[in-house]
């Protein structure tokens, strides 16, 4: 009897996946899960279903995991459920980890995401862990809030919206395990209340036209800048040379198309500019894995304009969101060059927007780059970064041709064809460092494919031209004079600068700072191979403003200024003044320009005598120490970056422009977290 009745629960299972209808719960179906890491590692998350132990019905889920980062179950895998959640009140579920095991922080996280990137983060409050005592080995129940409760953190990124979910994901991490010991996560009788959402998988015998990436031709050559030692920026070989096309010439744009299904068809596409069509056509039958190129002639416009390439399949279409892809026309353009194993190995798992098309997650990774752009938004930028990216080209290669070509490490592709901005090589077949240090390598992208990978946006952005602000960062051994550190509270993508009024969600991807905003604001329209130079930007005269804990300025006090530096011991505050004097009765200090050699490069940035002197385009020597005593009064502190200084210019005032600095008593040894 018993057997008959799991028969005849299977058969319900089946039957409800098929005609879309609420599963008993989502664990009865494991094949619809999948997991992933935040996670540096060799190792790869696993999770499969199993029906040992299960806490209710048939099955449950498990995922093996490590230690350190956070490790998460997904539903459904293909992200593609477009759930209005604004009914449901609760998302409940059971876990059971090994005796023994803790986590720290908090724990679980729960994440209801779209599949372009935002989401709601959902953890339990004061960052408190709801598994701080020992497992027993039991299962627990847990009962996660979908509305506000005091009791839960809220938190959302880049405007998402309740009526508008692709996924969901259960997120744990920081256990108390030895180093890299692996263990597991059991979850069962995973349910919204009071309403189940139905849900259909798609069906993976379909085809699947998929619009790889749209090419720009004619390409022209980007600004060559050799022999970079960090103080010397100006050099331009190849000034001369046409780096865009001119107005009203005739460029070709073309899309790239395959079926990267199981089953032939067909479409109509249109072209649109703008969202205006401007072209049509027809796509022949397409077999699986076949390839085929439509192409529109354009007369060239520099100024923003949307391109827009759209499949309309006549055949049922495994993944309709790879069915269009837009472009601008302008954008900082991209090559890519992978691997053919690593292109296998990535298509045997579903990426953020539910294909198995390696190169849908690439332009999801362009895609979400944009939209950090957009939504990067401060009084002076009102619309954020106004420029855009895109992958203008991809090429593929046999396995070993990167480590071949880039001994160096795979961001060497974007410094090699000087016809495009920057790239990528796209590997997993070796490895360019060792365990330890291989964040840019893409040893471990299976972790990263079901999300935006904040590690590949950071470094992309560097080819973009855009340094580590992590670089202005200062330990307090490095500082000589008071031994007191500078940090950031709401750091940036590029691991510094501060990102206020904004919060950093706690994640490789944050938004960028005002400085990089301002950087690529001002070199929109300009092809990349600079770095950096946009620190030059600054004001031809600059007073600081001393202001003390009290919000009042500190007048007639003595100030001195301090600057890092690196040399052979590396880089830091040494106890040498580079400006030094008294702040006036309105608590200001003028910084006296230093002597440097003046130039302009072919971005416009403008280097020219300055209270830093020879500016580093790394950061290097970019932050102010600066100390102040008053006449009757304590010795107090405060610190300011180069990027400040930028701000102010971004703002207009390129002339003149005063600095605020809060200063404070020095009264313990923490790190000095952002500007008082």
């Amino acid at each position: 009897m018993l057997k008959a009745l799991v028969i005849c629960l299977l058969v319900l299972v089946l039957s409800s996946v098929v005609m879309g209808q609420s599963l008993p719960d989502f664990t009865e179906d494991p094949a619809l899960w999948t997991c992933g890491a935040e996670d540096w590692g060799p190792w790869f998350a696993q999770c499969a279903g199993t029906d040992d132990r299960p806490a209710a019905g048939k099955y449950s889920v498990v995922l093996n995991y490590c230690q350190g980062a956070e490790h998460y179950f997904a539903f459904p895998k293909w992200r593609n459920a477009n759930w209005d959640l604004s009914n449901a009140e609760y998302l409940e579920f059971k876990v059971r980890f090994p005796k023994g095991i803790t986590h720290r922080g908090p724990n679980p996280i729960i994440y209801l995401r779209d599949q372009d990137g935002p989401f709601i983060r959902i953890r339990p409050a004061n960052r408190h862990s709801l598994f701080e005592a020992e497992s027993d080995g039991e299962w627990q129940t847990v009962r996660v809030p979908l509305k506000d409760d005091p009791q839960w953190e809220k938190f959302y990124w880049l405007n998402p919206s309740i009526k508008n979910i692709d996924f969901f994901e259960i997120a744990f991490g920081g256990t108390n395990n030895p180093k890299y010991a692996a263990h597991f996560v059991q979850i069962d009788d995973v349910r919204f209340t009071p309403n189940q959402p139905s849900y259909t998988p798609p069906n993976d015998q379909a085809a699947d036209l998929d619009v790889l990436f749209i090419e720009r031709t004619p390409v022209y050559e980007k600004y060559t800048a050799p022999g970079y030692d960090g103080l010397e920026m100006m050099q331009c070989d190849n000034k001369d040379v046409k780096h865009y096309p001119d107005k009203g010439e005739i460029v070709t744009f073309t899309a790239h198309i395959q079926n990267k299904g199981k089953a032939p068809a067909g479409a109509k596409y249109v072209w649109l500019v703008d969202g205006k069509q401007v072209a049509e056509g027809i796509v022949n039958e397409l077999k699986p894995r076949e390839r085929a190129e439509f192409s529109y002639k354009w007369a060239w416009d520099p100024a923003d304009h949307d391109i827009t390439f759209k499949l309309t399949p006549t055949a049922e279409d495994y993944c309709p969101r790879n069915d269009e892809l837009t472009i601008r026309n302008n954008a900082i353009m991209w090559k890519h060059v992978i691997e053919r194993g690593t292109l296998a190995e990535a298509e045997q798992k579903v990426n953020m927007i539910g294909s198995y098309s390696f190169e849908d997650w690439l332009q999801g990774q362009a895609r979400f780059m944009n939209q950090l752009f957009a939504e990067s938004k401060y009084d002076f930028a009102p619309n954020g970064i106004t420029a855009r990216v895109m992958i203008g080209k991809i090429e593929y290669v046999d396995d070993g041709e990167i480590k071949r070509r880039c001994p160096y490490g795979p961001f060497q592709i974007g410094e090699q064809d000087p016809l495009y901005d920057g790239g990528r090589g796209c590997t997993m077949r070796d490895t360019f460092w060792d365990i330890s240090q291989q964040g840019p390598c893409f040893l471990n992208f299976l972790n990263f494919l079901g999300r935006p990978d904040g590690a590949w946006l950071h470094e992309m952005s560097h080819q973009n031209g855009i340094i580590d602000n992590y670089q202005f960062i200062t330990a307090p051994e490095d500082n000589k004079v008071n031994g007191v550190g500078f940090n950031y509270a709401q750091k940036g993508l590029m691991g510094g600068g501060d990102i206020s009024p904004h919060k950093n969600p706690d994640m490789l991807y944050s938004l960028y700072s005002p400085g990089d905003v301002f950087a690529y604001n001002y070199t929109k329209g300009k092809r990349r191979g600079y770095f950096g130079e946009y620190l030059y930007c600054m004001p031809k005269q600059n007073w600081l403003v001393i202001k003390g804990p009290d919000g009042k300025p500190v007048t007639n006090a003595e100030i001195k200024v301090y600057q890092t530096h690196i040399d052979s011991n590396g880089r830091g505050i040494d106890t040498i003044p580079e400006h030094e004097g008294k702040t006036d009765a309105q608590g200001k200090f003028f910084l006296k320009n230093r002597p440097v050699k003046p130039g302009v490069t072919e971005t416009g940035c403008e280097l020219h005598d300055n209270p830093f002197g020879p500016i580093h385009v790394v950061g290097f020597n970019g932050v102010f120490l600066v100390v102040v005593k008053p006449a009757n009064g304590e010795e107090m502190y405060g610190f300011c970056t180069i990027q400040e200084f930028n701000v102010e210019f971004a703002k207009g005032n390129k002339e003149k422009c005063e600095i605020p600095v809060n200063v404070k008593v020095k009264g313990d040894e923490r790190w000095y977290y952002g500007r008082l």
